[in-house]
């Protein structure tokens, strides 16, 4: 018995230096059709060089992944966390963690219900737009919705970007407001949204702190119904109009200010990151310029005007002194 006990563990010893362990599965929608050509990756949480393994699932929606030994040896000496996913463009990314030894897996099987996600059509274009660093306070300028011609509005985008680029900072650097913050607008060519829940969640994965989007439509000028977004809590958007020259010429000169809306939008934004910081000092300046604009749309309003009194409640606070008897 001891004998036959021996022979099996070195068997296993040996084996084990190839393929020492399995995760089978299927991959299927809620309502169970099987869902073929869907990515499965298997990582660990050290993560620095992409998945160990990755295979794709079959007609029928099944797989089957190996795991070696040394792939098993090299994540658990440093103490890392197995984690299995599935993904498929159109529908949400599912992972689960899974515990992985040479001598067990649990669970070593594995199902994934997929469900449908609407906004992974668009994640390509939204990926390609997100900003090199997270230390740069950001807004995005995606493409209108359009019933012009598609050359005349992209000029127009392309030029209000780099005139809200220099002026806004400009307007900042003028009336003291950065505070040693960096704000850069961001053009997403590609990216229409005609939904604010579709703002607000590509906003979200691009970890924007605004969001410029909406339609335009060309009569006698390009005339354009913008939304402001704003992605933080509380997320707000507001609606702004503005109309241009339908001739291109006239369009690269769009005249100095930029519209005021985009300025007082800027500040808002400016100014809850300046809070977010605790420079109260920097966020109470650019909410007093703001409402000096008074170019907000009007579902900014209240919080603006309750962010004003907060901190000017603070200041007041500060100066009060107590009577000592």
């Amino acid at each position: 018995m001891i004998k036959i006990y021996l022979l099996t563990l070195l068997f296993l010893l040996y084996w084990c230096h190839g393929v020492c362990q399995s995760i089978d599965g299927q991959v299927t929608t809620k309502s169970g059709a099987p869902i073929p050509e869907t990515i499965i990756e298997l990582s660990t949480t050290l993560g620095n060089e992409g998945p160990i393994i990755e295979k794709e699932t079959d007609s029928e929606g099944l797989y089957s992944i190996q795991i070696t030994a040394s792939s098993i040896d090299e994540a658990n000496n440093q103490g890392a966390t197995w984690i299995i996913t599935a993904k498929k463009q159109g529908y949400k990314k599912t992972s689960r963690n899974v515990y992985v030894t040479k001598s067990l897996v649990e669970p070593s099987v594995i199902n994934f219900q997929l469900e449908s996600d609407p906004y992974s059509p668009n994640y390509p274009i939204v990926d390609n737009c997100i900003k090199k660093s997270n230390e740069v306070v950001s807004i995005y300028l995606f493409d209108l919705k359009s019933g012009s011609e598609e050359s005349d509005v992209a000029m127009l985008l392309t030029t209000l970007r780099y005139k809200m680029d220099s002026e806004i900072i400009n307007y900042l650097e003028s009336y003291d407001l950065r505070g040693g913050l960096d704000l850069e607008i961001i053009r997403c060519p590609g990216l229409e949204v005609s939904d604010n829940n579709y703002a607000v969640h590509y906003g979200s994965r691009l970890n924007a702190e605004g969001i410029i989007w909406g339609s335009s439509q060309k009569l006698d000028s390009i005339y354009t119904i913008v939304s402001l977004t704003y992605i933080k809590s509380p997320i707000l958007t507001g609606l702004t109009t503005q109309s241009y020259s339908n001739n291109i010429s006239d369009i690269i000169n769009i005249p100095n200010p930029i519209p005021e809306e985009y300025i007082a939008f800027s500040l808002y934004i400016i100014g809850n990151v300046h809070m977010s910081k605790g420079n109260k000092t920097y966020a109470k300046r650019c909410f007093q310029r703001a409402l000096l604009i008074n170019a907000l749309p009007n579902e900014y309003a209240q919080s603006l005007l309750n962010l004003t009194n907060e901190l000017e409640s603070e200041d007041l606070s500060t100066t009060l002194t107590p009577i000592n008897n």
